[in-house]
C-alpha cells in the first residue's frame, strides 16, 4: 500500500438508524501496490473487512507473518500493525461504534484484543451475508444497510457504555474510574 495518489481510500456515512452502532464504512483499492510492509496505527476501533482481492499479509511482533482471511473480525487493536500488500488491494470495511464493540464476538470481545480473527468462526450464515452485500455495496448500499440493521436490532446500545466510551475518546483514555462513573450517573459501590 503506499500513501500516494494511486490509492483510493474513502469513507461513507451510515443511515441514522445505524448510528448508534456504526462509526463509518470505508473503502479501500489499490491496484498497484508496492510490497513495502506498512505500518498501519489503529483508531481502537472494532472493525468487519472484506476482502475482495487477496487478503494482505500481516506481519506479528515475533516477526512471523500470515496471510489474512477474507472476511475478518478486527477486534480492539491497541498498537500498529504491519501489513504487507503484494497484489492489487480491494477492501470494505464497517468501523463499528465503541458502544457496539460486541455486536460480532459478543461475550469474548475482551479476550480478542489485538487479534483480527476470521468473520467465519464467529457466525458463518451472517458472513456468507456480509460478504455478498460487501461486494454489493458500491453498487446497491441498501443490502449492506439492511444487513447490518438485521444484526444491530438486537443489540441496544448501553448509554451508559456510550457516555464512558465517548469520554475516554475526548481524553486519550486517560480518565479515571470515579471521573466515569459520576458523568454516566452510576456509583461505584457494588461494583
Amino acid at each position: 500500500m503506499r500513501s500516494d495518489d494511486r490509492m483510493d481510500y474513502r469513507e461513507f456515512s451510515v443511515p441514522a438508524s445505524l448510528r448508534g452502532h456504526l462509526e463509518c464504512v470505508w473503502a479501500l483499492r489499490d491496484d498497484t501496490p508496492d510490497d513495502a510492509v506498512q505500518t498501519i496505527y489503529p483508531d481502537r476501533r472494532c472493525e468487519l473487512i472484506a476482502h475482495f482481492a487477496m487478503p494482505m499479509r500481516r506481519y506479528r511482533s515475533d516477526v512471523r507473518s500470515e496471510v489474512e482471511a477474507p472476511m475478518l473480525f478486527a477486534a480492539q487493536q491497541t498498537g500498529p500493525i504491519r501489513l504487507q500488500a503484494r497484489v492489487p488491494v480491494h477492501c470494505l470495511g464497517v468501523r463499528l461504534t465503541a458502544a457496539a464493540s460486541s455486536l460480532i464476538s459478543g461475550r469474548t470481545l475482551a479476550t480478542l484484543r489485538d487479534r483480527i480473527a476470521d468473520l467465519q468462526k464467529f457466525d458463518n450464515a451472517f458472513t456468507v451475508a456480509f460478504a455478498d452485500a460487501a461486494r454489493a455495496f458500491a453498487d446497491t448500499p441498501a443490502s449492506l444497510w439492511s444487513l447490518l440493521e438485521a444484526r444491530c436490532h438486537e443489540q441496544v446500545i448501553d448509554d451508559i457504555a456510550e457516555i464512558a466510551a465517548r469520554m475516554l475518546d475526548e481524553a486519550c483514555g486517560n480518565e479515571r474510574i470515579p471521573a466515569l462513573a459520576l458523568a454516566a450517573g452510576i456509583s461505584l459501590c457494588g461494583l
